[in-house]
């Protein structure tokens, strides 16, 4: 499975779902979708030579109806978490118990209801 995660086409992919997000139009995600290549390069290299370490969370406040503190991973982390949920996913569905909903894709508030 770890030749599937680090394969080419699922980091590709995982940079897609990455730039879906609503802040694809951050500062930080434009600099480093100026040279996807680059990007898709380091993080295969990182994770096929197993030297790819999380760098961590940045923190913040949302005040929307209360206030919380929000914990979000970086860029590069957010395509790696892809990476992997790419993959992992259809395998761990089907031992989720069927009243699983959260996260799940074709589940969720409507059908928990």
């Amino acid at each position: 499975m770890y030749s599937e995660i680090t394969d080419i086409n699922n980091i590709k992919l995982s940079i897609k779902k990455t730039n879906k997000s609503k802040h694809r139009y951050n500062k930080t995600v434009i600099t480093y979708n100026q040279n996807p290549i680059l990007l898709i390069e380091q993080i295969h290299t990182s994770l096929v030579n197993m030297t790819y370490t999380h760098r961590g969370y940045s923190k913040f406040t949302v005040s929307d109806p209360k206030n919380r503190i929000i914990n979000a991973p970086g860029y590069t982390d957010k395509v790696v978490h892809h990476c992997i949920n790419n993959i992992l996913s259809p395998y761990l569905y089907q031992y989720m118990i069927p009243d699983s909903y959260a996260c799940i894709k074709g589940r969720g508030n409507h059908s928990a209801v």
